[in-house]
């Protein structure tokens, strides 16, 4: 119902209106609020989960330097695993004598286009 028409109602129709409105108004704020206070809940939730996730991490990667920290001090082959993946440095140095091992290979030759 358009405002202009509220003209040819009484008082006690127009109350009425009114109160349906305020109610309607009333409903909409119940609404939004249980929507943000889910939205919250939701938030709350994901942020723990990163805060997990962000503790494994840093666990890793304090891990990794404390294995790089004693590879240093040995002096010997640096392999890590990140993620069940292997993964070493190109140079590797026998034990004891500080020769650099050759574990260079040729480039493969390019596959002709068929």
């Amino acid at each position: 119902m358009v405002g202009e028409c509220l003209g040819l109602l009484n008082v006690r129709e127009v109350k009425n209106i009114e109160r349906k409105g305020e109610r309607g108004i009333r409903r909409v704020g119940i609404k939004k609020n249980e929507i943000l206070l889910a939205e919250i809940e939701f938030m709350k939730k994901r942020e723990v989960r990163f805060n997990k996730k962000n503790q494994y991490v840093g666990s890793e990667i304090d891990e990794i330097e404390r294995g790089q920290k004693e590879m240093k001090l040995v002096g010997g082959r640096f392999d890590y695993e990140i993620g069940g993946q292997s993964s070493f440095s190109a140079r590797i140095f026998r034990q004891g004598d500080g020769v650099e091992l050759n574990n260079h290979y040729p480039p493969a030759e390019p596959r002709p286009l068929q």
